[in-house]
């Protein structure tokens, strides 16, 4: 990605064709039996700067929608943390890491520690002291959680004690 893509997106506004921007994607799944589609995206926050990623929806929180986010810095480096689109502003919960990988990882039916299966998504693979990484949302039938998908272990690490919350846009 190239500095550029932020710029245009910044001047150009966020509804541009993201499919056309290397390392964006959309998903949507097909909905099972009795469920509501989940469509997930990775693309620039509202009210972005530079090399923030966003997944998408929201998760319902007391102090409104917060996203799970990745901030690139321009040099291969990336830190996780949480965005608000009401206030605009992110909050980092690592420091710098190093990129494996900048795409977004869409994982249709991961596993987590606590035994719970459900799709993970969530923007850039970085190189975390456990190993691989991505910080990510876990959705499961119109619900989610944020955590950890470690790519050495091929497990959902939920944050906290691992409690669902309900999606929002």
């Amino acid at each position: 990605m190239t500095n550029r893509i932020p710029r245009v997106l910044a001047t150009t506004g966020v509804a541009l064709a993201l499919a056309a921007v290397p390392g964006v994607a959309q998903a949507t799944p097909a909905p099972a039996a009795g469920t509501t589609p989940i469509t997930i995206a990775a693309a620039p926050c509202p009210n972005p700067f530079w090399g923030l990623f966003c997944t998408r929806p929201y998760l319902a929180t007391p102090f409104g929608p917060v996203s799970q986010a990745t901030q690139l810095s321009g040099d291969g480096r990336a830190r996780a943390g949480k965005y608000s689109p009401i206030t605009g502003e992110f909050a980092p919960s690592t420091g710098w890491l190093r990129i494996i990988r900048q795409e977004l990882y869409d994982l249709q039916a991961a596993r987590a520690t606590d035994g719970q299966i459900g799709r993970v998504t969530g923007y850039a693979q970085l190189s975390s002291p456990l190993g691989p990484a991505v910080w990510a949302t876990q959705f499961q039938s119109g619900r989610g959680r944020w955590g950890v998908y470690n790519f050495a272990t091929n497990l959902f690490y939920p944050e906290g004690n691992g409690a669902w919350s309900r999606l929002t846009n």
